[in-house]
């Protein structure tokens, strides 16, 4: 059956979903922290990361440190390992283009009640701007 997938012996049914947030950066060299609140509705599996960067109505290009995490568990999913001064990883490495998202390999797995935690570290010195991230993939119908 096709858009039929196998979690840990339970299948699902995937419809697809993207959610979006806009994160304004005030502050040069500031950190923002955003909760994206999951609607309950079904688990979510985040399998793309987008993102574009606006100043004055306009595409920029800025520079910015990202973090990604879930609120179950508090797990974050990128990590610098021994020695390394941030968990952050630099906006051109861990989102695509616009045209070209970045893929998350494996995807992630959400439950209808968790959030998607993000972390934005502006290191352009360049501001105030705007980011707007989406966050692609599919909600999870148990069959």
């Amino acid at each position: 059956m096709v858009g039929v997938v196998e979690i840990d012996g339970q299948k699902y049914i995937e419809r697809a979903q993207v959610f979006t947030e806009v994160v304004g950066i005030d502050t040069a060299w500031s950190t923002v922290t955003r909760r994206l609140v999951l609607p309950g509705v079904a688990s979510f599996w985040l399998k793309s990361l987008m993102r574009q960067t606006v100043a004055g109505g306009a595409s920029v290009d800025r520079r910015f440190l990202f973090r990604l995490g879930n609120t179950d568990g508090g797990v974050w999913y990128m990590s610098g390992g021994v020695g390394s001064m941030t968990d952050r990883v630099i906006d051109t490495l861990i989102f695509g283009d616009g045209r070209f998202p970045f893929v998350m390999v494996p995807p992630i797995y959400y439950t209808p009640t968790s959030n998607i935690v993000m972390e934005f570290q502006d290191i352009s010195g360049n501001a105030p701007y705007t980011i707007y991230v989406a966050l692609a993939g599919s909600y999870l119908i148990p069959v």
